[in-house]
């Protein structure tokens, strides 16, 4: 007679405790690695004691916060074929601790692109200042006045009377408003 083949029956939790077992270390070692790999952008975007550089970090965190979403979705496909309770909840502690990671690795992006705007707005203004005159006016609602006065009053002729730029302030204003 025949040989009957042995039954192979898969366990009703999904994967094998060894496959499951290396999946979870996979996952927590890529996690480990995106955490340093975060630390060293975060300590090269730092030198200079200048606040966070997008130039120097900007383009790595950005692949940072990539890798991370990647695994958050990979540890949420790994939670729905998992049929252990024990799996899905230490895939969900990881998944947990991952979020943290990429929470934090989007604030860093933010902050650079923050720094970064900020470095273009300084640069802008000190171009700005360079090729205008910066004057202080009264703060009493009448600035333009006082800023048109202020530039009348540079444009007199050298030598000639300048008037008091309160004054022509003042009959500007007169002139326009009141008119």
């Amino acid at each position: 007679a025949g040989c009957a083949a042995p039954s192979l029956a898969l366990p009703p939790q999904g994967f094998s405790s060894p496959l499951a077992r290396r999946v979870h270390d996979s996952i927590q070692s890529e996690i480990d690695r995106l955490q340093r790999r975060t630390e060293e952008v975060l300590a090269v975007s730092l030198e200079g004691g200048g606040g966070l550089d997008a130039a120097r970090g900007g383009e790595a965190i950005s692949k940072l916060l990539q890798r991370s979403m990647l695994l958050a979705h990979d540890i949420r496909m790994l939670q729905s074929v998992t049929g252990s309770h024990a799996r899905v909840r230490a895939l969900g502690e990881l998944g947990s601790l991952l979020a943290n990671l990429e929470g934090y690795v989007a604030s860093l992006r933010a902050e650079m692109r923050l720094s970064e705007s900020g470095a273009r707005e300084a640069e802008y203004e000190a171009r700005l200042a360079r090729q205008r005159s910066i004057v202080d006016v009264p703060d009493d609602g009448n600035c333009l006045f006082h800023a048109v006065a202020e530039g009348l009053r540079a444009r007199a002729a050298a030598g000639a009377h300048k008037p008091d730029a309160r004054a022509l302030a003042r009959e500007l204003r007169t002139r326009c408003v009141d008119a």
